[in-house]
């Protein structure tokens, strides 16, 4: 079974997660006295992008899926219309 954008988003959201710990490590280590406050800033800044670029991914998602079964319905419908055509021909 291949993947889902469900899936998808939740190893983003695991890869996204290690990589905001790594940077604020790695930041906090080389910063200066009074550097912390920009450095706690700049890690909210990169939370909110975060959770703004996870909800475009849930929003798609939805999308997709709304998509999907409107397909769906539209292939029913066809199948339907195609199946009483031919009923009709024979009879």
């Amino acid at each position: 079974m291949p993947p889902t954008a469900a899936d998808a988003v939740s190893a983003w959201d695991t890869a996204n997660e290690a990589t905001v710990q790594d940077l604020s490590a790695t930041l906090l280590c080389k910063l200066g006295p009074g550097q912390s406050d920009v450095a706690e800033e700049l890690c909210q800044r990169l939370q909110r992008k975060e959770r703004m670029l996870q909800d475009l991914l849930s929003d798609q998602h939805k999308q997709v899926v709304e998509h999907e079964m409107e397909i769906q319905g539209l292939l029913q419908s066809v199948n339907s219309t195609e199946q009483e055509s031919q009923r009709s021909f024979f009879l």
